[in-house]
């Protein structure tokens, strides 16, 4: 499995801070990538949580990724709850620990199962579940509710 982040081919021009993906589905991460872009939103994406928690910077005060040769600070992270390795629910608890007002939204089909195994998400922390509508997704990655 790749550790290394995938970044849009061309990133908007005014991007001053990057939405992340972790998903280690890549149809996935390439059909969420594909609304980025339409949105112009910078993004790089992640196949696991390890892959991302080795990437951050956090001596500045808010959780930065690499991205297109400097560091970006991350507006949001966009986690799937079933990640191989750390879940998206405990990388979201730690993303939190290091920027608590870091937007997290987190990915799943199976909430209500999830919920037996997680406990509740953390405060603050948006679920979607899948299927969800671009509405949806425009709403708890943008803002736009």
């Amino acid at each position: 499995m790749s550790t290394t982040s995938t970044q849009p081919p061309t990133p908007p021009a005014s991007a001053t801070s990057v939405l992340v993906v972790v998903d280690d589905d890549a149809n996935v991460a390439r059909a969420l990538g594909m609304w980025m872009q339409v949105r112009n939103k910078a993004y790089c994406t992640f196949e696991s949580g390890e892959a991302l928690l080795g990437a951050l910077d956090t001596s500045h005060g808010v959780v930065r990724v690499p991205f297109q040769g400097q560091w970006m600070p991350v507006e949001t992270a966009l986690l799937d709850l079933n990640l191989p390795g750390i879940s998206g629910y405990d990388l979201a608890r730690k993303l939190l620990a290091l920027d608590p007002q870091l937007r997290v939204v987190i990915m799943t089909a199976t909430m209500v199962e999830e919920r037996y195994i997680h406990g509740t998400l953390p405060e603050g922390v948006t679920c979607l579940t899948k299927p969800f509508t671009i509405q949806a997704l425009d709403d708890a990655l943008l803002g736009t509710d």
